[in-house]
């Protein structure tokens, strides 16, 4: 009896420690609490975060530590980069690495570029690049940006000041007309900034539009389904006025497929450079089209890097041979880099220098110099074994081993004592 009184008063005991840290002890069985719940000793469940798994064990809560896959996000799951509208109805959400992240526009607040009252302080009225308002399409109320970097790629505003970036344009309360600086007396169309008098296509690839003293006025043809051109088989467009424009990127693949469009005589003022399959950089994509070049990617063109060294030309990347015979080289965006071994240097034979102080000329062949053979410098070894592995040397000495030979400065000529 007085045993089993002892078990009970340390079972009592050991419970207030337990609960003390989230678990319990249930009739000597261990149990867990986790968001709320509780699990006896051994029971798996779902952790949090919808994807990973937890135990009970010994009252404490293990669980396993992957990264999610998806989120659970209003009591759905969504795989990790899959975007879903949010629950206001109006914001979007993304799945990123199990962690949801939601866009933060002001729902229902819409405007225009006559009427932005509906805008609170410290927001102004966004509109879709190269809209600005026209047409009387509406904006959303959108936060001013805090802070801006000091990157340099003017844009011109609704408000037809040049800013350095779009975000200094959003801070100063106006949404982007278009890439570039400011050009006075131009038409704004899908974003980009033409002169007046100016004509381009409209964008449905075959109407055009002109600018006439800052309007844009465009055709209204019915346009007819696009002619397929390139691939393998290399068709071509009927039309002369037309050229087939490939996807981005398919300078270098003869399979590449692509449409007929209007090819282009002007072209817009603003900035938004192109590298083209030639290899030379566009202020536009519509700058290569009138050149008739195809764009490689969106940017300027990076720089070809190349090296010259003893008197030959190597590309970026390049490895070669170092002069000195035993170092390797390599062209790194225009300059040479080499290894820094330390090389050895020949002896022995004519036109060879000495061997520097502490060295001797080591003639592998065992040749010992004859016939204007040369050897390696190798160094004289400060300290020798007692092996009694008689060598004969180049000198005709015998000597206890190779190493006291070479201590003494001279190559081996055979292995065993010298005859006479």
């Amino acid at each position: 009896m007085t045993r089993q009184i002892f078990l009970i008063v340390i079972a009592l005991v050991t419970g207030v420690v337990l609960a003390r840290s989230h678990s319990a002890c249930v009739f000597g069985v261990s149990v867990c609490e986790y968001d709320g719940k509780q699990y006896s000793e051994g029971q798996r469940f779902d952790a949090k975060d919808g994807c990973n798994t937890c135990v009970c064990s010994q009252g404490k809560v293990m669980c396993t530590l992957m990264a999610c896959t998806h989120c659970t996000y209003d009591g759905k799951k969504h795989d990790d980069g899959a975007s879903f509208a949010a629950t206001d109805g109006c914001n979007t959400c993304t799945c990123n690495k199990g962690q949801v992240g939601c866009t933060k526009m002001n729902c229902n607040k819409t405007c225009t570029s006559k009427d932005t009252s509906k805008c609170g302080g410290g927001e102004f009225c966004a509109f879709d690049a190269g809209s600005c308002g026209r047409s009387e399409q509406r904006g959303q109320c959108k936060a001013k940006p805090l802070a801006c970097d000091a990157q340099y790629d003017p844009v011109c505003g609704c408000d037809g000041k040049t800013y350095s970036n779009a975000c200094n344009a959003e801070t100063s309360g106006s949404s982007v007309d278009y890439k570039g600086i400011c050009v006075t007396g131009s038409c704004s169309h899908l974003g980009h900034a033409y002169a007046d008098g100016s004509t381009f296509p409209k964008g449905d690839g075959c109407n055009t539009c002109t600018c006439t003293n800052g309007k844009v006025g465009c055709t209204e043809k019915a346009c007819p389904p696009p002619q397929e051109c390139g691939g393998i088989q290399g068709a071509v467009c009927q039309n002369k006025a037309e050229m087939c424009i490939l996807p981005n990127g398919s300078c270098k693949t003869a399979e590449a497929k692509g449409n007929c469009q209007i090819r282009p005589q002007t072209c817009p003022q603003s900035l938004d450079p192109v590298c083209g399959c030639d290899g030379k950089t566009y202020n536009n994509a519509c700058a290569a089209h009138v050149a008739n070049v195809q764009i490689d990617y969106t940017g300027k063109c990076k720089e070809v890097y190349k090296c010259t060294y003893d008197n030959k030309l190597y590309n970026d990347g390049e490895s070669f041979p170092s002069s000195d015979g035993c170092n390797a080289c390599t062209c790194r965006e225009g300059k040479v880099m080499c290894t820094l071994l330390v090389c050895p240097q020949p002896c022995g034979g004519s036109g060879t220098a000495a061997c520097p102080a502490g060295h001797y000329c080591n003639y592998n062949d065992g040749k010992c110099g004859e016939m204007n053979t040369k050897g390696i410098c190798a160094p004289q070894p400060n300290m020798c074994d007692e092996t009694n592995a008689q060598v004969c040397g180049c000198n005709n000495t015998t000597y206890q081993n190779a190493c006291k030979a070479a201590a003494a400065g001279i190559s081996v000529k055979s292995n065993g004592a010298c005859t006479k």
